[in-house]
Parts: structure tokens; sequence; C-alpha cells
């Protein structure tokens, strides 16, 4: 690897910003070069966005799971669960049939 020498400077960590520490704290440093050398030079956002849609769209697809399971296994309100639900036209109602 060419950054290989980086490893012979001590304390070489402190020539990063805390922000990269922890990135590379979090996925090791090999890991970090490697996309240090994929996007060198551009800013990483890490939207959460697919990481909701997913959850919404496993929210749909699982509709037969109760919607405080499902609120804890996605980590996400069960308000979240039900506007999801009923904007893919699953019937909340069917959550007070036959309860009485």
């Amino acid at each position: 690897m060419k950054f290989d020498w980086i490893k012979n400077i001590p304390d070489y960590l402190k020539y990063f910003s805390p922000d990269q520490q922890k990135v590379i704290e979090l996925i090791g440093f090999e890991n970090y070069i490697t996309l240090h050398e994929h996007f060198g030079k551009t800013g990483i956002y890490f939207s959460d966005s697919p990481i909701t849609a997913l959850k919404k769209a496993w929210a749909i697809k699982n509709k037969h799971i109760p919607y405080n399971e499902a609120a804890r296994t996605l980590d996400v309100s069960t308000k979240s669960i039900y506007n999801w639900r009923e904007s893919a036209g699953i019937n909340n109602l069917e959550l007070f049939e036959g309860k009485e």
C-alpha cells in the first residue's frame, strides 16, 4: 500500500482531524486509506434517507407485525409505522377489529 509510510510517523493520528480520527477508529486505518483513495478531495455525506426508505419498505412488507414491535425493531416511533402503512393503503383500522 502506498500509504504504509504514515504508520512510521510517531503519533500519526494527531495529524488527522477529530472526525477523521473517529472514522479511523471505527473502520481501521487501511479502510480509511481505501476511502481516501476513492473519495479524496470530495466531501462525503452519509444521508439517512436510504435507511429510512428501507425501514418504510420493511414496515409495509411486514404489515402482519404489530405496530409496537415493528417500531422497536426499526427504532422508530409507532406513529411512523402507522403513517408509512397508511400511505401504502394499509387499513389501520384492522388494529382495533375484534378487540372488545
